[in-house]
């Protein structure tokens, strides 16, 4: 690293048009581009440039690997895992990074493709693109974060949490699949809270139901108590008129 300064860092060696797919938030500087001419640029993260030179605004700066100068252009917001901590972080050029390490190979490519109907460029690329599906995973971002393929999140929960496969995300895929547990966390509780509501609502309609239920009883017990009194004084009243006539008579 710095020629004072030795610090271990993750490098994310990058070609084509990495930036374009990862908007990644710069606190200084720009983004290179995949340029011959760029091979000596680099960026690298706020908890590297705060360990090498205590501060974020170092553009123009160079840092060592292996004893060669590379050009800083950008310090990019530290990418925190799920309660992790950042770790010193380089982007570099692949090209660039390969000729240092012969054993580098690419890890994970990016296809930008039209979808104009559901799984259209799935297929595609399952139909070119031939791969041991226990090294290696097609993943597709097309609506990804949508409540249909939350709820399948959901119902898989167990099944992702149990690692099968010898496929190593990329820390941008690892933070969208944190992002997806989360959503689905954040939907079983709203389906919790739903089914609480519709469980209280329930309870009040047949509440209120037995309620009105038990005032028209009550109201035509009334009624009938009402109807029932006025048919007897009437009888009364009958009765008396009729002896009232009879004493008359006699």
């Amino acid at each position: 690293m710095d020629a004072a300064t030795n610090i271990p860092a993750q490098v994310t060696a990058i070609g084509g048009d990495f930036f374009y797919f990862h908007n990644i938030p710069l606190l200084s500087g720009n983004y290179f581009t995949d340029d011959p001419l760029n091979s000596d640029h680099v960026i690298i993260n706020e908890s590297l440039a705060w360990q090498l030179f205590g501060s974020n605004d170092i553009i123009g700066k160079d840092i060592f690997i292996n004893d060669v100068p590379y050009n800083i252009t950008g310090v990019s917001k530290d990418m925190h895992g799920e309660n992790q901590a950042a770790n010193p972080h380089i982007y570099m050029q692949y090209d660039v990074y390969q000729r240092m390490d012969n054993s580098a190979f690419i890890s994970c490519y990016e296809v930008l493709l039209p979808n104009p109907i559901s799984d259209f460029a799935l297929n595609i690329v399952k139909e070119y693109v031939r791969l041991n599906q226990m090294e290696h995973e097609i993943i597709q971002n097309t609506e990804r974060f949508n409540l249909i393929n939350t709820f399948k999140v959901l119902s898989n929960l167990k099944e992702r949490n149990i690692k099968t496969s010898k496929v190593l995300y990329p820390e941008w895929e690892n933070t969208a699949r944190i992002t997806e547990y989360k959503l689905a966390r954040l939907l079983l509780l709203r389906i919790i809270i739903s089914a609480m509501m519709l469980t209280v609502l329930i309870v009040m309609i047949i509440v209120y139901r037995t309620n009105i239920s038990d005032f028209f009883e009550k109201t035509v017990k009334v009624i009938k108590t009402k109807a029932k009194n006025t048919k007897i004084a009437k009888a009364i009243e009958e009765r008396r008129r009729k002896e009232y006539e009879k004493k008359e008579y006699h």
